[in-house]
């Protein structure tokens, strides 16, 4: 494993453990020698799912059918996406599980009284993208957008309570791999 600090080895158990949790079940089906295309298909599925997933949160957001039926279609064509979601690595897995997390919290948020054991476990599932990869720390500051909306101008303490219930879980798994990772030399 490459690391950007020259000299620096990175073993292989620090890595997050999100795609092989997502590939296990495929793994405990097949025998070696590994069949790369049932693999390579059970990622392409999952490529198939953020289709779907785009369509359903534009449509969602949008309240309009052909703004999610351009999403999709627009994603369908795009031959990176394709590209990727051959590939057995972590792009497409992490934008499958932002867009069905920014489809959750949607769900969640808007429009509604939100509940503190919602926030947070909407947080602990957001948090939980942490273990695939990194880059969806994003999702820790989702609803502060929807607390400062326009739609809900007041800021109260309730809704920072919210809020801050939603982040402390994000944090969860990434802080228990990080204690675990901190035993390992």
């Amino acid at each position: 494993t490459r690391s950007l600090v020259a000299g620096q080895y990175l073993p292989h158990t620090t890595w997050p453990p999100g795609l092989p949790l997502l590939l296990a079940p495929v793994m405990a089906l097949l025998r070696l020698p590994l069949n790369w295309l049932a693999v390579k298909e059970t990622m392409i599925l999952i490529g198939l799912c953020g289709i779907i997933l785009t369509w359903f949160y534009v449509r969602r957001v949008t309240k309009r059918s052909g703004a999610a039926d351009a999403a999709a279609v627009l994603l369908a064509l795009n031959p990176f996406y394709w590209h990727f979601s051959r590939m057995v690595l972590t792009e497409v897995p992490g934008f499958v599980f932002v867009v069905g997390c920014l489809l959750v919290i949607d769900h969640v948020w808007r429009d509604r009284a939100v509940k503190t054991w919602e926030a947070a476990l909407t947080g602990l599932v957001c948090g939980l993208g942490m273990m695939l990869r990194g880059t969806v720390v994003g999702l820790a500051l989702v609803p502060v957008f929807y607390v400062v909306s326009r739609r809900s101008p007041m800021v109260t303490s309730r809704k920072v309570h919210l809020c801050v219930a939603h982040i402390a879980l994000f944090c969860v798994p990434f802080v228990v791999w990080a204690a675990r990772n901190s035993t390992i030399d």
